[in-house]
């Protein structure tokens, strides 16, 4: 991608980034230049598509992959566990510009291309597409608040009396459980001074908690950690990011990273001191960061970036973002990619039954 560095084509998909009509700040070159730089993804392209005066119109990367060793291969946009939207950046209108896009890559390709949270608007512009064939893998939907009501108005039309006054006790005991290190705040930074210790302070409370221990959190793998504080650094510059905690004096009860673009948010990584678990600290986080957002800027857009069974998510936030993992190619290609979509669909199948056995030990 050493053409993608280019200081003039950068400046372009920054402002293709802050102009898509569906907002994905994973697929700004902040995230995908710094993914590309430690290695989170081998082989990373990116595709383009310019309109006739030459302005960059839609962009995507991606990377060719297979299931297994020996099977058919395809390509899919990147998406990852630090990086979990795969909706392409398109200028208005955003959904025949993707069309578009992957008209040409499949002509060019030949391959099959998986597409992993995609928004289903989008994929219904492509399925309907003559000259494109579609297979939808998987429907998904996730979290998320968008509002223009206060903080407490959109609590209240979105949380029963009950839940409410559940989430209210549970933050008068976690007051208590740290009165000694003084009463719980929340605190919100974007550009202060004490951004990179905060952004520190999170990454070693996530590191402390299960995520740490199963060797998933961004300190467990020095690759890992330096994408992240790469990613963030570089959007802290241009004010895309920030750190929302909640601290009692010196102890940090939880902690929350947000990604920004245009006037939506993505909440990409939150962590919390398990020993105060029995109080929720992390929806207590949420929650208080969702309101004072709302209250401050007149309403708020907030994506949860997380999976459709996340609990913390699913209390407070009461809209859903509808998504689908769906393999695109050129109708020329339909056999291999019915031979894909027949093993990525026996892939999940071992997966839920995984899950299934394993809730049940």
């Amino acid at each position: 991608m050493t053409s993608a560095r280019n200081p003039a084509f950068v400046t372009e998909w920054h402002a293709l980034s802050e102009s898509a009509e569906i907002a994905n700040p994973f697929f700004g070159p902040d995230c995908i230049l710094s993914a590309d730089e430690h290695g989170l993804q081998s082989a990373l392209q990116l595709a383009t598509l310019r309109s006739e005066d030459g302005t960059l119109i839609a962009l995507a990367p991606f990377a060719p992959t297979r299931l297994l060793p020996l099977t058919p291969g395809f390509l899919r946009f990147f998406t990852h566990d630090y990086l979990p939207v795969g909706t392409p950046l398109c200028l208005q209108p955003a959904a025949d510009r993707a069309s578009l896009l992957m008209q040409h890559l499949t002509a060019i390709f030949k391959k099959p291309f998986l597409l992993t949270d995609l928004d289903k608007r989008i994929f219904e512009a492509i399925s309907a597409n003559d000259k494109l064939h579609s297979v939808l893998l998987e429907d998904d939907e996730r979290a998320v608040i968008e509002t223009q009501l206060s903080g407490d108005a959109y609590t209240k039309a979105t949380l029963s009396k009950q839940r409410r006054k559940s989430l209210e006790r549970r933050f008068r005991r976690l007051s208590e459980a740290v009165e000694k290190s003084g009463n719980p705040a929340l605190q919100i930074l974007s550009s202060d001074d004490s951004f990179d210790a905060a952004f520190d302070a999170f990454l070693a409370l996530e590191n402390a908690g299960w995520k740490g221990r199963a060797g998933t959190s961004l300190l467990s793998n020095p690759v890992s950690a330096t994408f992240a504080r790469q990613a963030v650094s570089t959007a802290r510059e241009k004010g895309a990011v920030e750190i929302a905690y909640l601290h009692a004096g010196e102890r940090l009860v939880a902690s929350l990273v947000v990604f920004k673009a245009k006037e939506k948010r993505f909440a990409w990584k939150i962590a919390y001191d398990e020993d105060l678990s029995s109080f929720s600290p992390g929806v207590q986080l949420l929650s208080r960061y969702a309101r004072q957002v709302a209250d401050t800027e007149g309403g708020l857009m907030l994506d949860s970036c997380s999976s459709s069974q996340n609990t913390m998510a699913n209390a407070i936030m009461g809209e859903r973002r509808k998504s689908v993992i769906a393999l695109i190619a050129s109708p020329d290609a339909t056999a291999r990619t019915s031979t894909i979509a027949l093993m990525y669909r026996a892939r999940l199948f071992a997966k839920s039954g995984l899950r299934r056995l394993l809730s049940r030990s």
